[in-house]
């Protein structure tokens, strides 16, 4: 499923894709409505991505976004 993207976010997303190699760059991405708070369920009080929570809160939405993922 491939949803339009306002087109700041697409010009902030192709601005940071500009240097890194392809390998680094943002292939997918999705604006979701939660903020993500420090101490909260997806970030530490030192603001560090809690990827399993995340993974696991996400995860209808992070399958959504990558087309290429095979599913079990």
């Amino acid at each position: 499923m491939r949803r339009s993207t306002p087109p700041w976010d697409r010009a902030a997303v192709d601005g940071a894709n500009a240097r890194p190699a392809r390998v680094a760059q943002i292939k997918w991405f999705a604006i979701l409505a939660d903020e993500w708070q420090p101490d909260s369920d997806e970030l530490t009080p030192t603001m560090k991505l809690k990827r399993r929570p995340i993974d696991q809160k996400y995860a209808p939405q992070i399958d959504q976004l990558n087309p290429t993922k095979e599913t079990p």
